[in-house]
């Protein structure tokens, strides 16, 4: 999650690549929901890495 937010897409491929799930979620417990890795892109409006995910 935090190579999302830093938009390394190197290292989230490298991550895909090894068996990493773009499913993957945490609960935010201020609020009680799951944030999925495409809202953490949204967010951080990370360019690199959504056009990475966009592709698998």
């Amino acid at each position: 999650m935090l190579a999302v937010e830093k938009d390394n897409a190197y290292t989230v491929d490298l991550m895909l690549k090894h068996g990493a799930q773009l499913e993957q979620s945490y609960v935010k417990a201020d609020e009680g929901r799951r944030v999925f890795l495409n809202e953490i892109a949204d967010y951080f409006n990370t360019s690199q890495v959504k056009s990475l995910i966009r592709t698998c």
